[in-house]
């Protein structure tokens, strides 16, 4: 997906957790990419009511795309960017995520028009929080 355009690090994968900072930074050139080529981009925010353990890690990473972008910011947060994925598809992935880790609450949202990194973060996690009250 050249198209006279080349990505900052194709090095980003589910295969580990990045950095937020890594994460971030990869998101603002996703969201870029996104936008210049009208593609679709879906993120995931998976929250537990207790720290994030080994075990669950695995689980969410075996369950993602190589080209997935995953990042833990906090004990209790894990954010998943799904690149060059409609919101229809995202939800096959957060439905797999529920049932892998049914104690979490998962909030998930789509690229609009006009959308930056922080803004998709800022409403998945929003979606998460909501999800939280629920319970």
């Amino acid at each position: 997906m050249d198209r006279g355009r080349r990505r900052e690090n194709t090095e980003y994968t589910a295969q580990e957790p990045r950095s937020v900072k890594d994460f971030e930074r990869a998101l603002r050139e996703e969201v870029s990419v996104s936008t210049d080529f009208d593609l679709p981009l879906s993120i995931l925010v998976a929250r537990s009511q207790h720290k994030w353990i080994p075990e669950n890690m695995r689980q969410i990473v075996g369950l993602l795309r190589r080209g997935d972008l995953i990042a833990c910011p906090g004990p209790d947060e894990i954010v998943i960017a799904l690149p060059n994925t409609k919101l229809e598809d995202a939800k096959v992935v957060e439905r797999r995520l529920r049932e892998a880790i049914p104690e979490s609450a998962i909030g998930i949202t789509f690229q609009e028009p006009g959308d930056t990194a922080h803004g998709l973060l800022y409403r998945a996690r929003a979606a998460a929080d909501r999800e939280n009250l629920s319970r």
